[in-house]
């Protein structure tokens, strides 16, 4: 998919062409499309007339010959903005008989027409009603086969560079704090148009943090609401607070509302800028660490970075900017610990990423096996030497650590690239001998990864869990000189990418 332009002012409409090229026998297709429908609208391209639930692509080039029966269905979701598509020859023997495919060109065009000067995107998207499917999209040959040997190049984002003044943000404090300091967060908006209510969701390291209130020093409970907040808190509207945490996960959701928005929206006072609370964070060690907005909360489906803002007609608001806080003690590092660290976190398609693992002061290191993640649809592993893509049995490039020949070193890999899961280890054989001759290697470079970027988008690099590391300290193992399984030192997470 690709788009005429990539920067539109409100009114304006852009293009979005559908192409295919090299499909050999191309007979037929399927394809999900998703954009963001307060911000985009579906138009045809011609006309400039609104979808409908049914309609089809415009200005298609191939599978449009009607003596090999050519049929297009159009099933759209416009409130939810997912479009589909499809199109094929019912006539397939007629088709494949004439031994002329139509294999390069495009299958339509659509117009969106922009609603709002922001940042969104237009992709071809997985859906359930399309399981198995590549990226939201199916192929077919004029055998009626699905295909799986094409690439799905997904459109830059539409006005990238857009900046709304509207936003929530969070800021401490203070960035740096010692054991048993209390840093103040603190949650505030700023212009959000007849704002009505909110709900946010909010992730932090239980290990490392712990949330009070940030007037007594009381300990957080499951119900704790914000505190301190300055906004939607009048009575006479029906001002509601709701709290939902999990402490043991590190996880706080908060959200409050007016219930009476029609009064509030008579009396035409809306409040747009202010603290909405207050949270205080007890530092449990001196490391580094970050709180954020989280996303990654099944209870708030499409939320924008970990947050709901409601206006006061009961709307979902999507016009504003996430402020994230910088990092709590970014200037401090545990003594012991592993790290898994990037050589940058800004990248635009086709640059490299360099992930360096290293370990620090692992007090008679023998072994090691690490789980890493990254999102595949983004990033692809590779060697940056030949720039090949990664096998399941890649290792680590440039290691340091663990690399004598004279203690019998043996490397295993086993990864799940169509999971985006990289599984390294290594561990020195001979242990006695490495004992015995008392130089442990304690810290250093335990390898290299190298990842190209394929979208630009965000996505985080991070060691995880698994269920083949049972007792893993965030999917790593470290073995001592003995043998026996290491656990007193931190884990050290990059930031994302994008």
């Amino acid at each position: 998919m690709e788009f005429d332009k990539n920067n539109a002012s409100v009114g304006e409409i852009i293009k979005a062409t559908i192409k295919v090229k090299d499909i050999k026998e191309f007979a037929g297709y399927q394809i999900n499309i998703k954009y963001d429908p307060n911000v985009l609208q579906p138009v045809n391209p011609n006309t400039g007339a609104a979808y409908s639930a049914r309609t089809p692509l415009a200005n298609g080039e191939l599978l449009v010959n009607s003596e090999y029966g050519a049929t297009s269905i159009a099933v759209h979701n416009l409130s939810e903005g997912i479009l589909n598509f499809g199109q094929v020859y019912i006539f397939m023997n007629d088709y494949r008989n004439s031994g002329k495919a139509e294999e390069t060109g495009v299958l339509g065009v659509i117009g969106f027409k922009v609603l709002k000067n922001e940042k969104t995107t237009v992709s071809f998207k997985d859906a359930s009603s399309m399981p198995g499917s590549i990226s939201g999209t199916y192929l077919f040959d004029w055998y009626g086969g699905k295909k799986s040997n094409y690439k799905v190049i997904q459109p830059e984002p539409i006005n990238a560079n857009a900046v709304s003044d509207s936003y929530i943000k969070m800021e401490f404090d203070k960035s740096n704090a010692s054991v048993g300091d209390i840093i103040k967060a603190t949650v505030k908006v700023g212009n959000v148009k007849e704002f009505a209510g909110y709900q946010i969701s909010i992730k932090y390291d239980p290990s490392v943090l712990q949330p009070i209130n940030p007037n007594t020093g009381a300990a957080y409970s499951a119900r704790t609401p914000l505190g301190n907040g300055e906004l939607i808190v009048k009575d006479e509207y029906g001002s509601t607070s709701m709290a939902s945490h999990d402490l043991s996960k590190g996880i706080l959701n908060f959200g409050r509302t007016y219930l009476y928005m029609n009064e509030y929206r008579n009396d035409g006072k809306a409040e747009e800028t202010g603290v909405l609370g207050v949270i205080g964070f007890k530092v449990l060690k001196s490391e580094k660490t970050s709180v954020s907005f989280y996303k990654d909360v099944a209870s708030m489906p499409g939320n924008i970075s970990g947050t709901y803002l409601f206006d006061w007609y009961g709307n979902k608001k999507s016009d504003y900017e996430v402020i994230q806080p910088e990092p709590i003690n970014g200037a401090v590092l545990p003594a012991n610990y592993i790290e898994l660290d990037l050589d940058k976190n800004k990248a635009t398609v086709g640059e490299i990423i360099k992930a360096t693992v290293r370990v620090n002061n692992i007090k008679n290191l023998s072994g090691y096996q690490v789980n890493i993640v990254y999102d595949p649809n983004v990033l692809q592993p590779i060697n940056s030497q030949t720039g090949a893509p990664y096998t399941t049995r890649s290792s680590f490039e440039n290691r340091e650590l663990l690399e004598n020949s004279a203690y019998g070193p043996t490397n295993i890999t086993a990864h799940d690239l169509t999971k985006g899961v990289l599984n390294f280890s290594k561990v020195y054989t001979y242990m006695n001998e490495y004992r015995m001759d008392g130089v442990p290697e304690e810290s250093g470079v335990l390898g290299e990864i190298y990842f190209k970027v394929l979208k630009a988008q965000t996505a985080k690099i991070s060691f995880k869990e698994s269920t083949s590391m049972p007792g893993s300290i965030s999917g790593t193992y470290l073995f001592d000189w003995y043998g026996n399984q290491i656990s007193n030192y931190s884990i050290i997470q990059p930031d994302s990418i994008n």
